[in-house]
């Protein structure tokens, strides 16, 4: 599939998934992202860039976030999202989504008309843990 003339291939795995939280790794080859954007009716998303440098979009309003290795990026819950690696090395991101990622017998894509929180935050996540009092 492509868009734009970008390629779309990616891996997805899951680590751990239960009633309160999922999380595993996407893996994004260069010049690639993934298909179709995600949307979580039911939990926030963080991303946390292991790996490489990536854009994340919110398709619905066109706002665009760049991140890289070492940055997370909080995706609010019923907010659309697409991950883009525009650079000529894969794109290794960890994403967990709390508390739930679906609800049992509505597993996938889900489409909603509801209102959606549009913002997505990013912040230096190494930086965070290194200001926070222990």
């Amino acid at each position: 599939m492509t868009h734009s003339g970008y390629r779309c291939f990616y891996l997805f795995a899951v680590f751990c998934s239960t009633d309160k939280i999922t999380t595993g790794p996407y893996i994004i080859s260069p010049g690639s992202f993934y298909e179709p954007p995600g949307l979580h009716l039911f939990g926030d998303e963080c991303y946390y860039m292991k790996e490489g440098k990536g854009v994340a979009v919110n398709p619905e309003n066109g706002e665009t976030f760049s991140f890289k290795e070492g940055e997370a990026l909080l995706i609010p819950q019923k907010t659309r999202h697409q991950l883009f690696n525009f650079e000529n090395k894969r794109l290794t991101v960890i994403f967990t989504v709390a508390p739930r990622i679906w609800v049992e017998g509505e597993i996938g894509v889900t489409m909603t008309t509801q209102p959606v929180r549009t913002k997505l935050w990013r912040m230096e996540f190494t930086q965070q843990l290194m200001n926070h009092p222990t």
